[in-house]
Protein backbone atom coordinates (compact mmCIF):
# COMPACT_ATOMS: atom_id res chain seq x y z
CA UNK A 1 0.00 0.00 0.00
CA UNK A 2 2.65 2.44 0.99
CA UNK A 3 4.73 1.55 -2.43
CA UNK A 4 1.71 2.77 -4.27
CA UNK A 5 1.68 6.35 -2.52
CA UNK A 6 5.78 6.54 -3.14
CA UNK A 7 5.03 5.77 -6.46
CA UNK A 8 2.48 7.90 -6.80
CA UNK A 9 4.40 10.78 -5.46
CA UNK A 10 7.40 10.26 -7.87
CA UNK A 11 4.88 10.28 -10.83
CA UNK A 12 2.62 13.43 -9.46
CA UNK A 13 4.77 15.95 -11.50
CA UNK A 14 4.79 13.70 -14.34
CA UNK A 15 1.17 13.47 -14.07
CA UNK A 16 0.87 17.39 -14.02
CA UNK A 17 3.09 17.92 -16.75
CA UNK A 18 0.47 15.19 -18.89
CA UNK A 19 -2.49 17.24 -17.46
CA UNK A 20 -1.14 20.58 -18.99
CA UNK A 21 -0.20 19.25 -22.09
CA UNK A 22 -3.51 17.81 -22.73
CA UNK A 23 -5.58 20.96 -21.76
CA UNK A 24 -2.50 23.28 -24.40
CA UNK A 25 -3.61 20.55 -27.06
CA UNK A 26 -7.06 20.65 -26.31
CA UNK A 27 -7.80 24.37 -25.96
CA UNK A 28 -5.44 25.13 -28.89
CA UNK A 29 -7.66 22.54 -31.11
CA UNK A 30 -11.27 24.11 -29.70
CA UNK A 31 -9.73 27.36 -30.51
CA UNK A 32 -8.99 26.56 -34.22
CA UNK A 33 -11.94 24.21 -34.55
CA UNK A 34 -14.30 27.27 -33.50
CA UNK A 35 -12.54 29.66 -36.24
CA UNK A 36 -13.33 27.07 -38.70
CA UNK A 37 -16.70 26.51 -37.37
CA UNK A 38 -16.85 30.73 -37.77
CA UNK A 39 -16.21 31.18 -41.17
CA UNK A 40 -18.04 28.30 -42.61
CA UNK A 41 -21.18 29.85 -40.67
CA UNK A 42 -20.32 33.27 -42.10
CA UNK A 43 -19.92 31.60 -45.50
CA UNK A 44 -23.29 29.89 -45.91
CA UNK A 45 -24.47 33.60 -44.60
CA UNK A 46 -22.97 34.91 -47.20
CA UNK A 47 -24.49 32.84 -49.85
CA UNK A 48 -27.34 32.20 -48.77
CA UNK A 49 -27.62 36.42 -48.68
CA UNK A 50 -26.25 35.90 -52.20
CA UNK A 51 -29.20 33.52 -53.24
CA UNK A 52 -32.14 35.51 -51.82
CA UNK A 53 -31.02 38.77 -54.37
Amino acid sequence: MSSVFKKYRMTRKNVLLLAQAISNVFERFRNEFTHQMYSNVINDEMQRLESER
